[in-house]
Formats: C-alpha cells, sequence, structure tokens
C-alpha cells in the first residue's frame, strides 16, 4: 500500500465495528510497509474507543421495518399515526428520543445506571445495541443466522425477569434480531412469556413494542386475546399473521 514513500492510515475517535474480524480486516488493510522491507509492518490504525455496533442498513434496521410495518396498516389508530410521522421526521433529523413504540411515556433509566447514564432513549438504544453486537463478535452470539448451532438470548432474562428496566427490554428487542431470540428448541416457552407480558396492564407501556418485535418475525406470534389492548395494540395485533421465522 506505499507509493513513493506514501502509505495509508486510519486515526479513529471512536471506531464502531461489527466484529474483531472486520477490525483486523480494516487494521491489515492500513498496515504500513516499511521501504525496503515488505515484511516489516506498522500499524496506522489508531483508535481512541473502540465499540462494537451492528450495519444498521435497511435490512438490519428495526425503525427502518416499523416505518414499513406502520404503512401497511389502513386508518391508523391516532399513536400510530403520530408514529408515522415521527419515524418520517427522523429520516432527516434523528429520533434521541421518542426512540420506541408505546401508548403512554416509557420510564427512563434512573441517574448513574450501569446501563448508560442517560436518560435520552437514543442512547439507551445504542448501548444495548453495541453490546448485543459485542455477544455476537465474541461468539456468544451469532454473527450470521445458524439453525444448526443457535446461540441466543436467555428469555428469562429479558421477557421472564422483573428486573429489567422497561426501556432496557424494548432496547434489546431492537437490537435483537430473530437468530438472537428465537430457535425450535424454546419456541412454546418464548410464546408462553410473551403471552404474560401482554396480560400485564397497559400501562405497563411494552404492549406495542412485544407486538412490533411479533409483526417482524423478533418473537413468534402471541397466542392471546387482544380484547384489553389499547387501538393502537389491537392494529399492531391484527397485522401479525404467522411471524416468519
Amino acid at each position: 500500500m506505499v507509493r513513493d514513500g506514501a502509505s495509508i492510515g486510519l486515526i479513529s475517535g471512536v471506531s464502531r465495528m461489527e466484529s474483531d474480524e472486520r477490525k483486523n480486516m480494516v487494521k491489515d488493510m492500513c498496515d504500513r510497509r516499511k521501504l525496503g522491507n515488505p515484511a516489516s509492518l506498522v500499524p496506522v490504525f489508531l483508535e481512541v474507543e473502540s465499540v462494537f455496533m451492528p450495519d444498521f442498513d435497511q435490512s438490519d434496521c428495526a425503525w427502518c421495518e416499523e416505518a414499513l410495518r406502520l404503512d401497511e396498516i389502513d386508518d391508523p389508530a391516532p399513536v400510530l399515526a403520530q408514529r408515522i410521522d415521527h419515524l418520517a421526521l427522523g429520516r432527516s433529523i434523528g429520533i434521541p428520543n421518542g426512540v420506541f413504540l408505546s401508548d403512554t411515556a416509557i420510564p427512563p433509566l434512573g441517574p448513574y445506571s450501569i446501563i448508560v447514564d442517560s436518560d435520552r432513549e437514543g442512547d439507551i438504544a445504542l448501548s444495548t445495541a453495541s453490546a448485543v453486537q459485542t455477544l455476537r463478535s465474541n461468539g456468544q452470539l451469532n454473527l450470521e443466522s445458524n439453525l444448526s448451532n443457535p446461540h441466543i438470548l436467555d428469555p428469562n432474562y429479558y421477557l421472564g425477569g422483573r428486573f429489567s428496566a422497561q426501556v432496557v427490554v424494548a432496547a434489546i428487542l431492537r437490537s435483537a434480531r430473530a437468530s438472537d431470540l428465537r430457535t425450535p428448541a424454546i419456541e412454546d416457552a418464548l410464546r408462553d412469556l410473551l403471552a404474560e407480558r401482554l396480560a400485564e396492564p397497559v400501562d405497563v407501556c411494552l404492549h406495542l413494542e412485544l407486538l412490533l418485535a411479533a409483526a417482524s418475525g423478533r418473537l413468534p406470534e402471541p397466542g392471546v386475546d387482544a380484547d384489553s389492548f389499547s387501538p393502537a395494540a389491537k392494529q399492531l395485533f391484527e397485522s401479525i399473521s404467522g411471524a416468519p421465522f
């Protein structure tokens, strides 16, 4: 990569790679070979901080997926209509708050949280996405879908537990892929836990996020009665027909 004494390097304040493997590829590309000694490498990849982040492209963006799902609903309830406008605005200015879909405001994290010391939903969502991507990078979750050797998050910790703040559960559901959450061996247990959460009072706030995750296939189709749901939750529930797996 050396030409007339020049070399290519990369200095990053915060590197945001998908995995160690991807980072090493970039480092290899940026290594400078000394003139006269091609075997001697001097690294010129410098980073101040490093985090792992998923590539939020069109195929792996929960908010893009949400916008497409909501656009398919005829005559959306007021909550969903406002959400459609909010997502449309977010395409140009971002959405640091109002990140999650809820009938009522999701309680923020308390100060000095071990998750992230911030009450902005955007910060919580990105911190959680980085944690999930780190699990993928180190092999505790699969980087790609692998049904023959699935590595998944234990649903008892994010659906069954009551110690996790609602905003963290919502962030996990947004950050995870179907391959991070679902495998045939736990499908029935996952569906039962989902039904338990949907049986909670509407003001618990997670109904719409849970139903959105089911509609996108990240969670299974819930076998529940929607009579007690809010109008917005009923519309999302009705849009679910055999969530893909």
